[in-house]
């Protein structure tokens, strides 16, 4: 193409218009150019190898070893990629598991890639390894956050606390930020944007006050109005000015994981 260029010139504006009717059409998409490339290892024994996660806009790339067990919210395939060796064998069991309400993907002998869709977008999907079994990850509303996981985690239905050696895919409620807090930063944010944070965040839970009153001109206005409309528009303007909004002050050192729409659009990605 660039060649062609070079021998465009004021003399051949044909061959330049072909030139760039040509290049209008350059869009190639989002290339995958490893998914046919497979795991090595294992997902059971004393070294396991975990699965491969990657966003793809709408979907979701996942590379599974042999004997690995992944669960997830994930829906229809749109590409799977199977172990030549298989030759015609089952290579991929699905299930329901009744105990986290999301789909089980196991795979057999040979190692397996596929491409999912996904109920989130690119933005708002949050990929995260976990690494320790003393320390993990907290995740307010685990199974209604998680798009997928896998590998040897242990999850505290109380705490939201996630622990092992896995990896986790969550998806927010719009766009997803990760914020990084030194040990000096202190930031305040409502309960409903935390999509997960680490164990290294400190979190109390703060009310502020509204800043505003119920106006007593208005208050009179509705009790002049008949019985019904009455009580129902004093006591949704009650909701409105007299309500607290209950925040969390954020203490660093450690990682944040932000939804920024939770409050405007709330999604199920279930």
């Amino acid at each position: 193409m660039n060649k062609l260029v070079g021998v465009c010139s004021k003399k051949n504006p044909i061959k330049r218009l072909f030139v760039q009717s040509i290049r209008s059409y350059s869009n190639e998409g989002v290339v995958v150019s490893d998914f046919a490339t497979k795991k090595k290892g294992t997902g059971k024994g004393p070294f396991i190898e975990l699965p491969e996660l990657k966003s793809l806009q709408d979907s979701i790339l996942i590379k599974l070893p042999s004997s690995c067990t992944i669960y997830g919210n994930l829906k229809n395939f749109n590409a799977i990629s199977p172990d030549p060796r298989a030759n015609g064998q089952t290579v991929l069991e699905r299930a329901y598991d009744k105990q986290t309400g999301l789909s089980k993907l196991s795979t057999g002998q040979y190692p397996l890639n596929m491409i999912m869709l996904s109920p989130a977008s690119m933005s708002s999907t949050a990929i995260i390894k976990i690494d320790s079994y003393t320390k993990g990850l907290f995740v307010p509303n685990f199974f209604k956050s998680t798009l997928c996981y896998g590998g040897d985690l242990s999850l505290d239905n109380q705490s939201g606390e996630v622990k092992g050696l896995g990896i986790v895919a969550l998806a927010g409620e719009g766009p997803v930020y990760k914020m990084i807090l030194s040990k000096i930063d202190t930031i305040m944010v409502s309960k409903e944007t935390i999509l997960a944070y680490d164990s290294n965040i400190k979190v109390h839970s703060v009310t502020l006050g509204s800043y505003y009153s119920f106006p007593i001109r208005l208050k009179t206005f509705f009790k002049k109005l008949p019985s019904p409309y009455s009580e129902y528009l004093t006591s949704l303007c009650d909701k409105i000015f007299n309500r607290d909004k209950s925040f969390c002050k954020i203490n660093g050192p450690g990682i944040l994981f932000l939804q920024t729409q939770s409050m405007r659009t709330p999604t199920n990605h279930a």
